[in-house]
Order: structure tokens, then sequence, then C-alpha cells
């Protein structure tokens, strides 16, 4: 019983860790997040140790500082694959090639997020899925605006959110695209 009150307790701090990230306080994000890494690090929580750094490892990408969400996410990535943890597995490479994609590095973004399409569809994860192909959509829109692949990727994930009911993700990629449909 106590064991699972410890699992309870991680699970909250990523979770109020994702709620802070989420409205842009990283400060407090990484804070949870560390907390969280720690706790599961000491219970030996491979699972929530590898969600924890793969969180803490956005927040970097968020504040551009892609060479440490690298080292982070891949050590995340590592965990994953030790056990076999398919939709973090590609949340991870999603991620990766996030941070590829600020540090220059094309070939690895392209790949990485290539994966992570691939590994979310795999396992059916469509939120997942919609994430990486926005991701890999406006890494392709960035690098030429007439991408008509880079287009198809994120007219692809605006069906997907907008079928999950994440608005916020659906005029995001509206207003990336210039189709923005608001009422007036």
């Amino acid at each position: 019983q106590r064991l699972g009150r410890n699992e309870a307790a991680i699970s909250c701090l990523i979770n109020l860790g994702k709620c802070a990230a989420d409205s842009g306080d990283t400060r407090t994000a990484k804070h949870n997040y560390l907390l969280a890494l720690r706790q599961s690090r000491r219970r030996y929580d491979t699972q929530r140790e590898a969600i924890a750094r793969l969180n803490l490892s956005e927040v970097f990408l968020l504040e551009n500082r892609p060479d440490l969400c690298q080292r982070c996410c891949e050590e995340a990535l590592r965990q994953f694959e030790e056990i076999g943890h398919r939709v973090g597995i590609a949340d991870a490479n999603r991620i990766l090639g996030c941070a590829a994609q600020q540090r220059g590095d094309h070939y690895t973004a392209f790949t990485c997020l290539e994966k992570s399409i691939s590994c979310n569809r795999q396992t059916g994860y469509r939120l997942g899925e919609a994430e990486s192909l926005r991701d890999y959509g406006r890494f392709l829109v960035l690098a030429d605006q007439e991408s008509g692949s880079g287009r198809e990727h994120l007219a692809e994930a605006h069906t997907i959110f907008s079928e999950l009911g994440i608005s916020r993700e659906v005029e995001a990629i509206d207003d990336l695209l210039g189709t923005t449909k608001r009422e007036p």
C-alpha cells in the first residue's frame, strides 16, 4: 500500500510539472520534475524516472537549451528502451528531433521525427502521432515555406488534434498555416 502511495506521489509531481510547463512556468515545472526524478531514482522506478527525465528535457527545449535537452532526453530514451515503453520511445525521439532542429542538425531532426511518427502509429497513440506530425510538419515548413509535405503533415496533425478536441493545437496550426478560421 505504501508503494502505491509513493508511485502516486511521483505521478502527482510529474503532473504538476506538466501543468506548470503548459502554463509557461518552467521554473516550477523543473522543480517538480527534479523532485519526481529524485524520488523515482530512490525507489528504482525506471518508468517514472524516464517520464520525469523526458518531461524535464522538454522544458530545456522550451528554454532553447538543445544540448541539455538532448543529454537529458537521451537518458530517458535509454530507460524507455530498457523497459520496452514504446510510447516513451516515440516521444523521446520527437523531443530529440526538435532539439536537433534547434541545433541546426537537420539530418538528425528528420530521422528522429520520422522515427517518432512511425513509433506512434505502431502503438496507436493518436496524441503522440499528432504531436510528431505537428513538429515534423513545422520543421519542414520552416525549412521551406512552400513544402507540400510539411503542410500535409500539419494538416494531418490538425485533423487528429480536432478529433481529440485539443483546440489550442488546432488554432496554433491554423495560425502557422495562415488558415485561421475564428468566429467573428
